[in-house]
């Protein structure tokens, strides 16, 4: 996934990274596609010379950028193709030239180019300022939140860069304070895609899912993913309560079998791969063909409900473990 090394910004090769391909011209509107690649994830986005402005004006007052750094607006001849060429070729330096001035991406840069909604640094940024203003993690749980695939690998992947997790001055860019708000979680919703998100060629989809943050989930809700991009299922089967997959599998084995390491059907089944807590699971909307009773053993709790959408089959039972 798309990330920048802000450990050594000197190895951060910015022209190509950043790059002004067109213009176009929109509802009377002319707007400049950037595009930004980082390894082999890019994405574009369009931007009039009025955002140029505004953004400038916030790096000049927050970041002491240079006041004359932005190439001058002009009154005559904006849409003649000539001028808009060289404009285009002036606004991609301006960007060239912010970095080597600020050797970083400022959260007003950032968010000009979407980084927010693509590189992990930003990504997890923006979730921090989501949770910043709720310390209850059991609370946030309870309303809508959805985590996306994206997401979750960013954490992880912030996780595994030698870079300090605490921001003592801000909450709201405080990794080491999403952390433990993660982990205290007691709800988590997942929704996949397998559509290119955004303008980009990233697929959510094609991102591993490693579960192992959500330390105290009881309730845990997956819709339209890959089973087989999901890992940390060892963690979470020691705490949820409530399973709720949609849109997800075509058999129990690809899921709850996920991460049995040579262990058969037709074998005892290690401890591991139960899930002790369970009280209720719901499968609905999934393509199942057939319900193993071998698999089904390994949902031990009371209560088990399995809604299979394609054979239109629901069964109850008090005591699963051994069936």
């Amino acid at each position: 996934m798309a990330f920048v090394d802000r450990r050594r910004p000197e190895n951060v090769n910015i022209s190509q990274i950043l790059r002004i391909n067109l213009f176009a011209l929109d509802n009377g509107h002319i707007y400049y596609e950037i595009q930004v690649t980082l390894s082999q994830f890019y994405w574009t986005i369009k931007r009039r010379y009025s955002e140029f402005k505004e953004l400038h004006d916030k790096l000049v007052a927050e970041n002491k950028v240079e006041n004359g750094l932005l190439p001058a607006k002009h009154v005559f001849g904006v849409k003649n193709e000539a001028f808009l060429k060289k404009r285009q070729v002036d606004l991609e330096v301006y960007l060239l030239r912010l970095w080597h001035h600020l050797r970083w991406f400022p959260t007003a840069f950032a968010e000009f180019l979407d980084f927010h909604i693509y590189e992990i640094h930003f990504v997890t940024e923006d979730l921090c300022k989501k949770f910043a203003l709720n310390d209850d993690p059991q609370k946030a749980g309870r309303e809508d939140f959805v985590f996306t695939p994206l997401q979750i690998y960013a954490v992880n992947k912030r996780l595994q860069l030698p870079e300090p997790n605490h921001e003592p001055q801000d909450k709201s860019r405080d990794f080491g304070h999403l952390l433990d708000y993660i982990y205290r979680l007691k709800i988590v919703r997942i929704l996949g895609s397998d559509s290119l998100l955004g303008a980009s060629n990233i697929v959510e989809n094609q991102l591993p899912v490693d579960l192992m943050i959500f330390k105290s989930a009881e309730e845990l809700v997956l819709d339209q993913l890959r089973p087989a991009m999901l890992s940390g299922l060892e963690n979470v089967r020691l705490t949820v309560r409530k399973l709720k997959i949609h849109r997800t599998l075509q058999s129990l084995s690809v899921f709850f079998l996920r991460d049995a390491d040579g262990w058969f059907v037709d074998s005892d089944f290690p401890a591991c791969l139960y899930w002790n807590k369970l009280v209720s699971a719901d499968l609905s909307s999934n393509r199942i063909e057939k319900i193993d009773s071998s698999i089904v053993s390994l949902l031990t709790g009371r209560d088990i409900f399995h809604a299979v959408g394609k054979l239109l089959m629901a069964c109850s039972f008090s005591r699963i473990r051994g069936y």
